[in-house]
């Protein structure tokens, strides 16, 4: 569906753009990374953004929370 939308393959789900922040959501029990994700991250990681891979929406609050308090 998102590539039919103009999306990027790979691209992370969520994005801070004041943060400089990318997350990658997976289920809670399971969530694999894709080859495609892992080298979008990596080039996202290689222009200075920070990618996390958060497995449950506490995960990535938790990495929100600790970005934004510095």
């Amino acid at each position: 569906k998102r590539k039919q939308q103009g999306m990027l393959i790979g691209c992370p789900d969520l994005f801070l753009p004041k943060y400089k922040l990318f997350i990658e959501m997976k289920r809670r029990d399971g969530g694999v990374v894709s080859e495609q994700q892992k080298e979008i991250h990596e080039l996202l990681r290689s222009y200075g953004y920070t990618v996390a891979i958060c497995h449950g929406a506490k995960e990535a609050y938790d990495v929100v929370k600790e970005k934004i308090n510095g």
